[in-house]
């Protein structure tokens, strides 16, 4: 049973009542207690009550990159305001050239077998080894004057109220509460009331751009105490670890080589070649990632070990798959492109907050032009939300998780973002670049 609250005006009296909406059969056939939910202004970063007053806080505790503040209305109405902050953003993915009438990919054009070392676009390794790079990284302090605010949360017994940055190419947002759309609109916040205390809400924020396409989505669940005392989130505390993935891979089991051709993969006058895939759809992390035997094109695996020293308190993983080479279903060749066209930079944490920035190019070693090509931030805030955000090249299809530790040493793996392939000729930046976005908390 939910509760809403609706002005009516009648001359110069206001009346305000209470219309109860039934959206979903509750435990108990109670109404909730209609409360004005708190103000949020995002540009000042302040929280007020729901006439403007300021509130009293009682506590607050965090650091720049996360902070909790417990603060009561005038009315004695517990509230509790959650601020995550993060870095700017680096520049997206600049554009790789174009140029497919260049010398090398011409030369390309006119080998009838491999290209050779010098024409291929990207270093690589002959023969199937995957090439696999661990790193212990050190990280530097975070510098709260490159922080910006990024999302608020003002909790109270009853009700909910979120706002959060605008970023580029969102022109709508859409939030679901248990998967019904509750707000549409462009404004950078939601709130409401009339929430039943002792019951979990989850709600979603979905980025919309004016095509209507969905460019990120925020996953924020709510859980509300069965009595009027301090409300809390449902978050996840993360004791020890948390992990991060992001891969690529081909859907396909063959890619066909006619396209390819022309973008300067050698093998003129052949005829029946293809490109070995990875043959399969999204595959959320197992429990021994990166360790695992899942087939992708590349791997970044991230771990945050939120109470080592450095330089063990970031530790990386970065792998490229081989790439094959079959003539009429016959394995013909294979290379394995260089794991040095992905880098890992901009790492800092504290005690509340961690962030990396992957600067990816890995190209295909049997062509001259083209390459799987992204840059992205990974944040992990320690109440348990982590985002990433960025740009790619749409190809091929992207899948990005967090591990959320349980607290027994085990990772859970949820997605953040699964991003489809749009075709080949992508590789070269000619589709553009895409957002990446997603956020989720548990």
């Amino acid at each position: 049973m939910e509760n809403r609250t609706r002005r009516l005006v009648l001359g110069s009296a206001s009346l305000v009542f209470a219309v109860s909406l039934l959206v979903g059969a509750p435990a108990a056939w109670g109404f909730a207690p209609v409360e004005s939910p708190p103000l949020i202004d995002f540009q000042r970063n302040q929280v007020t009550d729901a006439a403007g007053a300021a509130l009293r806080v009682t506590s607050s505790t965090g650091d720049e990159g996360e902070s909790t503040t417990r603060a009561d209305t005038a009315s004695g109405t517990p509230v509790v305001i959650l601020r995550q902050s993060a870095p700017a953003d680096a520049p997206t993915v600049t554009s790789l050239p174009t140029d497919v009438s260049s010398d090398a990919i011409q030369e390309a054009q006119r080998i009838d077998g491999s290209l050779p070392s010098e024409l291929v676009g990207t270093e690589f390794v002959e023969g199937a080894d995957d090439q696999t790079i661990r790193e212990e990284t050190t990280t530097a302090p975070t510098d709260p004057s490159t922080f910006e605010l990024r999302f608020i949360q003002a909790l109270t017994p009853h009700s909910v109220s979120f706002a959060w940055a605008s970023r580029d190419g969102v022109a709508a947002t859409q939030v679901m509460r248990d998967g019904a759309v509750v707000s549409e609109g462009r404004a950078g916040a939601f709130s409401e009331s009339g929430l039943e205390t002792g019951r979990r809400y989850d709600y979603q924020v979905i980025s919309l751009d004016e095509s209507g396409e969905t460019v990120g989505t925020r996953m924020i669940p709510v859980t509300l105490p069965a009595t009027s005392a301090q409300p809390r989130t449902g978050r996840s505390y993360q004791p020890w670890v948390s992990g991060f993935v992001y891969r690529t891979f081909i859907p396909d089991s063959r890619v066909n080589m006619d396209l390819m051709t022309t973008l300067g993969c050698g093998q003129a006058g052949q005829s029946g070649m293809t490109f070995g895939g990875d043959g399969r759809s999204w595959v959320t992390p197992p429990f021994n990632t990166p360790w695992d035997s899942t087939s992708f094109r590349t791997s970044v695996f991230i771990n945050i070990n939120w109470d080592n020293a450095a330089p063990y308190d970031v530790v990386w993983t970065r792998e490229v798959h081989p790439t094959t080479l079959y003539q009429n279903g016959v394995l013909k060749e294979q290379r394995t492109a260089s794991a040095n066209g992905i880098q890992l930079s901009n790492i800092s944490a504290s005690s509340n907050y961690a962030q990396a920035y992957i600067n990816h190019s890995v190209g295909n070693p049997f062509c001259a032009a083209g390459a799987i090509t992204y840059n992205a931030w990974a944040r992990f805030y320690r109440s348990g939300t982590f985002e990433v955000s960025g740009s790619r090249f749409p190809v091929p299809a992207h899948e990005i998780y967090g591990g959320w530790d349980d607290g027994n040493g085990n990772k859970l793996w949820r997605s953040l973002a699964r991003l489809g392939n749009e075709g080949f000729t992508c590789l070269t930046g000619l589709c553009g670049s895409k957002q990446v976005y997603g956020s989720a908390t548990y």
